[in-house]
């Protein structure tokens, strides 16, 4: 399988990354292939400076994968690797329709976007009153009643 090295410059969260291609190399499974981790031995490697990769992608599985080269005995390096969900899906992901609610905190609620959603005061009150046929001192009932 091909497998094309890149230098990441962005930070692992970001959907669209900034990638540097840095060289290539065919890849073969060290055990059973795993899609979300693999672990690759990488031959003929067309790479100025291994140092630099630390992200690749693999054509067969059709993923990106962060990495981490390590060179072993006669000059053969092995890539680990962990699944990028956002570059792998991101043309499915920019793609989806969907409803994003916010927390309706207000610390953190800013009334200036304009997302459709709306925010209401509720004023709390409350009123005891006497129940002659008592339930007992430690005994209370609540009663909510809403409005329209």
């Amino acid at each position: 399988m091909r497998v094309l090295l890149y230098n990441n410059s962005s930070d692992p969260l970001v959907l669209d990354k900034s990638l540097s291609l840095i060289g290539s190399a065919t890849a073969s499974p060290y055990d059973a292939i795993s899609v979300e981790s693999p672990t690759l031995i990488l031959s003929d490697l067309s790479v100025a400076n291994v140092s630099k990769v630390n992200y690749m992608y693999i054509e067969d599985l059709g993923r990106y994968y962060n990495a981490r080269l390590v060179m072993g005995n006669n000059g053969i390096y092995t890539a680990y690797g962990e699944v990028d969900p956002f570059m792998s899906f991101k043309s499915a992901i920019l793609n989806l329709k969907c409803i994003i609610d916010r927390v309706n905190n207000s610390d953190i609620d800013n009334k200036l976007i304009a997302d459709g959603s709306y925010t209401s005061q509720v004023d709390n009150f409350m009123q005891r009153y006497t129940f002659p046929e008592s339930f007992g001192n430690a005994q209370n009932i609540l009663i909510c009643a809403g409005g329209d």
